[in-house]
């Protein structure tokens, strides 16, 4: 097995897990808003006042994991018009060097969520749950690590990708 075929299986089975998760968490939203929708448009009481902030939980999760199976896939939002009408050895270096800026953003994310979780997050609970706020606030933390960690993965294949076709990554 190559280096290139390692790097790609680790992506993609990341990735599958990723897309579990996202699957639970948007079944838990799904239902979580369908009982707070009902309870209060039918019932028309307020027994059920902790939907709103599992479905609030769920979705923040679903952002930052869905953030990393974006990058896995290469399918982020971004301007291209002027990317696009570059061709050749520049445009892969471009396209690199974005890469390279957007993992040092998610990186340095990391990091300063590593920094600052433990500090707010430990001993306060969330109003309605009452559970800890580390939960839904470590969703920062383990979103931009997978981020990072799919994005060094991406650009570790391009590498190899670029050598193998001397200089040319996807074209």
């Amino acid at each position: 097995m190559t280096t290139r075929e390692i790097l790609t299986k680790t992506s993609e089975y990341i990735e599958k897990i990723t897309s579990l998760f996202c699957m639970i968490l948007a079944f838990i939203m799904f239902f979580s808003v369908l009982i707070q929708v009902l309870n209060r448009y039918l019932l028309q009481t307020s027994a059920f006042y902790w939907t709103e902030e599992v479905s609030r939980y769920c979705m923040i999760y679903l952002a930052f994991l869905g953030a990393n199976m974006l990058v896995r896939r290469n399918t982020m939002t971004s301007v291209r018009f002027i990317v696009d009408r570059i061709k050749g050895k520049p445009r892969v270096f471009i396209e690199f060097l974005i890469k390279f800026m957007i993992l040092a953003f998610t990186f340095y994310v990391f990091i300063v969520s590593v920094r600052e979780l433990p500090k707010y997050s430990i001993m306060e609970k969330s109003s309605a749950l009452m559970m800890s706020m580390l939960i839904p606030k470590s969703s920062v933390f383990v979103g931009m690590f997978l981020v990072s960690v799919q994005m060094v993965l991406v650009m570790a294949v391009d590498l190899i990708d670029c050598k193998e076709k001397g200089g040319m990554i996807n074209d």
